[in-house]
């Protein structure tokens, strides 16, 4: 019979959970704001306790023998958070992190697999092709790339469109680690961060253990090879990657080719750090477009655009540099310059779209180690600067749209963290923001702003291995330049211009986090109030428009463990409400959101050399893009998938089977119309078979 160690504190958390915010509790009352959540769900006493029982069951639950490695169970120092290190264990946030070990454990085979994988993130097909799929942190749905920021080594990656961030070219040997931050990083990051921040962490100091050689083929005529390799030079520490990827793809017209490489590379004394990134990635894919309900259930690999296609580049630079300028005083620069180009091919719909873009950004940032009224503390004031630039040229039968997009964003911040016991920290923070965005051509526009972010939080550490937290802030996003000036065929485009005022959310959130040797866990209740959300309406032929007020919230649940010397687990567990709030609207749910989102691991050892892992994911419906009035009585259907991986390592080699989508399901999460005719609905694959062989030198 399992039992509890008197010294963890997971039955004190029960008991105050279960004296605090059950049902009765909050009756006839004014309700705190976890009562507020349970209402929000309308939780009757009978599920209460089964949502209790579910989140913290595994709390309850000790490793009988061996203990195992729990994924971002260590001390580690976190940047994400403030853009400083700070003690994972101390930070008023939610804060995940997966370690390159994990990364080789889980087999994933590019950054974007981790995420979902490994992070339990949310995703959806990228409807616009490529490997990537667009990742949803806090159920966004179609604005998700729109409304959280993706990093790589502190450094801004988002578009300035809405395309979702595309990570292929980040050679997976090359990663360090991975931050997850859910929840509002306005502040430190600025517009466009209400669902979190991901901060991929590249390696600063490789070793011989990062020489590898890995080639796999699979389903679908599917193969790949990577490649990497340490080579030190002085003070310099050089890792050079590379990476190619073939396959046709479970659709008629959707073979994709893609290759990348990468030189990373770091220099360091007692004082100062410098890095240099460079990176090239190229790729070209056939365009399937999409098909009706009856096809994805009957021929989901048809395609009724089979001479579609795309291919796109990408060239990136990165300079970095950290100095110690006194004790207790630090100063960092990056610099960041990136080319990015598409061109598509549309020969159904006969048009053709370029485009080109250049993006440029500078951070400065300084920190210092100081006494507020005799409390030590760290102050961080920093500088953003970023410039986006994009020619956009469309062409059709008897008809063209030239445009220039020109986006300018300079930015101030502040941040204070301070500890006020050696068990209490509070934090708070503002950012003002100047952003000017052009559109010159067809269509024409401006969009000028001027917005403050702000937060404020703390943390309470319950023991040495588990704290509560909570934070309330506000941050913005402005319109995209594919939004606040649009063109779509088939044209002439108007100048009419579509001007979109500035969304702002109130964002606060609660949690609590306990981490051992053996096991993880971390449950988050959190709520976005936003005014003059974008997105799409489908009953204004799916023009971009400011929605009436929305509420988005939820509890959110982590967890990692060891059952015994041979079983680990893993997952992530979200419920979550996304509806308009007030006017016509009121009570309606935002389009292409899940209320209910889980993934689920369960690995075991078959021996030292070997193990079997199984995954899992399950979603449940939702409602089709730009349909706000809901009414659509077709939802997208929820689904559940399970995936398993085979790993057995010998001498220098590790060779790995992936069989996913088991039960060969056939599914989607994306459709753009409610008409069952519509060619809107983009099918997932079904079972596919991937095996690899690696070799480390």
């Amino acid at each position: 019979m399992a039992t509890v160690s008197p010294d963890t504190g997971q039955l004190r958390l029960v008991r105050l959970i279960s004296r605090q915010v059950s049902p009765n509790h909050c009756r006839g009352r004014r309700c705190g704001y976890i009562c507020w959540v349970l209402k929000m769900f309308s939780i009757s006493r009978q599920r209460y306790f089964a949502l209790v029982s579910l989140l913290l069951g595994f709390s309850v639950i000790s490793p009988t023998n061996a203990r195992a490695q729990v994924i971002g169970v260590i001390d580690p120092l976190v940047v994400t958070a403030s853009r400083v290190p700070e003690d994972l264990s101390s930070v008023p946030y939610a804060i995940q992190t997966i370690l390159s070990e994990d990364l080789i454990d889980g087999g994933v085979a590019t950054v974007n697999e981790a995420l979902r994988v490994i992070g339990g993130i949310q995703s959806s097909i990228n409807t616009g092709g490529g490997r990537d799929q667009i990742l949803d942190l806090r159920g966004f749905g179609e604005e998700s790339a729109s409304n959280q920021v993706i990093l790589v080594d502190g450094v801004r990656q988002n578009e300035g469109d809405k395309r979702g961030v595309d990570l292929s070219w980040i050679s997976i040997n090359s990663v360090e680690r991975i931050e997850i931050l859910r929840g509002s990083g306005a502040v430190i990051y600025g517009e466009g961060a209400a669902a979190g921040v991901i901060n991929v962490i590249t390696k600063k100091n490789p070793g011989k253990t990062d020489d590898r050689v890995l080639i796999g083929w699979g389903s679908h005529s599917t193969s790949e090879v990577r490649i990497s390799k340490h080579l030190p030079l002085g003070h310099w520490s050089n890792l050079i990657s590379a990476n190619r990827y073939l396959t046709d793809n479970h659709r008629d017209n959707h073979a994709y080719q893609g290759a990348g490489a990468a030189l990373n590379s770091n220099w360091s004394d007692s004082r100062t750090a410098v890095g240099i990134s460079l990176s090239i990635d190229e790729n070209s894919m056939g365009l399937p477009g999409g098909v009706n309900v009856a096809d994805a259930l009957a021929r989901p690999s048809f395609s009724y655009k089979p001479n579609d296609k795309g291919n796109s580049n990408f060239k990136g630079l990165t300079l970095s540099g950290e100095r110690e300028l006194g004790e207790g005083w630090h100063a960092a620069l990056d610099i960041a310059r990136r080319l990015r180009s598409t061109d598509s091919d549309y020969v159904a719909d006969s048009y053709t779209y370029a485009n080109q873009n250049a993006m440029s950004r500078v951070g400065a940032r300084t920190w210092w180690n100081i006494n507020a009224l005799g409390l030590p503390s760290v102050l961080v004031l920093g500088l953003d600067q970023e410039r986006w630039i994009e020619d956009r040229q469309l062409v059709g039968s008897g008809w063209s749209s030239n445009q220039r997009i020109d986006q300018r964003s300079d930015a101030i911040y502040i941040r204070q963290s301070t500890q006020l016991t050696p068990d209490d920290s509070v934090f708070l923070g503002a950012r003002r923001t100047l952003s000017d965005r052009v559109s010159e051509g067809s269509p024409a526009g401006t969009l000028k702003a001027r917005n403050n972010s702000w937060e404020v939080g703390g943390a309470r550490a319950l023991s040495t291995n588990e704290k509560f937290f909570i934070r309330v802030g506000q941050g913005v996003r402005l319109a995209k330049a594919d939004e606040f000036a649009t063109c779509y065929p088939p044209g002439p485009c108007s100048d009419a211009v579509n001007t979109l005022r500035p969304q702002t959310s109130r964002d606060a959130e609660i949690g609590y986090a306990r981490r051992h040797d053996d096991s993880a866990h971390e449950i988050r209740v959190y709520q976005n109030r936003i005014k003059d959300e974008i997105g799409l309406d489908s009953r204004l032929s799916y023009s971009v428009v400011n929605y009436s007020p929305t509420v988005r919230e939820g509890i959110e649940y982590n967890f990692s463990g060891t059952l015994s010397r041979s079983w680990t687990f893993g997952g992530a567990l979200s419920v979550r409400s996304s509806k308009f709030k007030g006017g016509a609207l009121d009570g309606n749910q935002v389009p292409l959101v899940s209320r209910y989102f889980g993934t689920a691991n369960l690995k075991y050892l078959i021996d030292a050399n070997s193990s079997v892992t199984i995954t899992s994911q399950v979603q449940s419906s939702q409602f089709v893009s730009g349909d706000i009035a809901n009414s659509c009585s077709n939802k997208l259907p929820g689904y559940g998938i399970a995936n398993l991986k085979y790993t057995r390592a010998f001498a220098k080699y590790t060779v790995r089977a992936d069989l996913n989508n088991v039960f060969d399901r056939n599914y989607y999460n994306f459709r753009s119309r409610c008409d069952a005719a519509a060619r809107s609905v983009y099918p997932e694959a079904g079972r596919t078979l991937f095996v690899s062989l690696e070799r480390t030198f």
